[in-house]
């Protein structure tokens, strides 16, 4: 500009919304719940168990080699074959759409009062998917469209203090040409 100003003003002016680089506040907001509920479903799991906390008449899970205890300090009693099978989600049905899969599969009446978690493979941003406690449907979302997508359906049977929590899950179902692992 002939005889203007040329330096730059300052303090600069702030980008416009379309030129703004970083997550978008929806984007923000949206991990924000995913953080939340994750947590939420962690905390209520753990409670919905009922059968052990993490010490229980003085001794921890580790102070007890590690095993799960009941009310009275003793271990817990390991969950029968029987167990899971009265438990385990069937019928699970798969349909991709878009960057979501919509799941829904049945349960039998023994598994209606259980958390129920949805894994997908490969994993997205969470490792699990909260359904609820009794769910029969679940969204998956954030799916990249030209991936196949594998999914399970468990119903959480007992939280394991430093260890792998003991579900009992559904045989996998997958959507766009991927395949289960052996």
């Amino acid at each position: 500009m002939p005889g203007g100003n040329t330096s730059p003003s300052w303090p600069p002016e702030a980008p416009r919304p379309a030129e703004r680089a970083g997550p978008r506040r929806g984007l923000i907001v949206a991990a924000a719940v995913a953080l939340v509920g994750g947590a939420a479903v962690g905390i209520g799991a753990l409670a919905l168990t009922g059968d052990e906390e993490p010490k229980r008449n003085g001794r921890t899970a580790a102070q007890n080699g590690g095993r799960p205890t009941t009310a009275s300090g003793a271990p817990a009693r390991p969950i029968g074959k029987q167990r899971y099978l009265e438990t385990r989600p069937v019928g699970l049905a798969v349909k991709a759409a878009g960057r979501n899969a919509v799941l829904s599969w049945r349960l039998r009446p023994e598994a209606r009062e259980l958390p129920i978690i949805v894994q997908q493979a490969p994993y997205g941003k969470v490792a699990f998917v909260n359904a609820g406690v009794g769910g029969e449907s679940a969204t998956v979302s954030g799916l990249d469209p030209r991936k196949g997508y594998c999914f399970r359906v468990g119903a959480v049977l007992r939280i394991n203090p430093g260890k792998e929590p003991n579900v009992s899950w559904s045989a996998p179902r997958c959507v766009r040409g991927a395949k289960p692992r052996a």
